[in-house]
């Protein structure tokens, strides 16, 4: 699921708010999607001096390619908000690749661009070898 606002953007008419809004709750169930498809990225930083914390930075990276997916509802909540939920279907080969240190292989009669361990290609059929 994802969650777009609005916003207050005076240039922007009510309907074009209202669209951005809608396009902000879909790409953000897509940026969730991905994250729960192959997780992501935190890094952080702690600045201390004289015992105390003086700065905290923690930042967090997806980078996906999310393929075959596709919104299954875009409701208007609250406040003008949307919510989109999106789905993917994945096959049992598929999540085979990423179980437990499997090794991820494709068919002989696919072009063999994904063979190591926790590897990703578009247009690629999975096996678990």
């Amino acid at each position: 699921m994802g969650y777009g606002n609005p916003g207050t953007y005076a240039q922007y008419t009510p309907g074009q708010q209202k669209l951005m809004a809608m396009r902000a709750a879909q790409v953000d169930a897509y940026r969730s999607l991905a994250e729960q498809v192959y997780g992501f990225r935190i890094t952080g930083s702690t600045t201390v001096s004289a015992f105390a914390t003086q700065s905290d930075s923690i930042r967090s990276y997806v980078d996906a390619l999310i393929r075959g997916a596709r919104v299954i509802s875009m409701a208007s909540i609250a406040d003008g908000n949307f919510e989109a939920t999106v789905e993917l279907e994945l096959s049992h080969q598929f999540v085979d690749c990423f179980a437990l240190n499997g090794t991820c292989g494709v068919r002989s009669n696919a072009v063999p661009a994904c063979v190591t361990p926790g590897c990703t290609a578009s247009s690629v059929i999975y096996v678990s070898q």
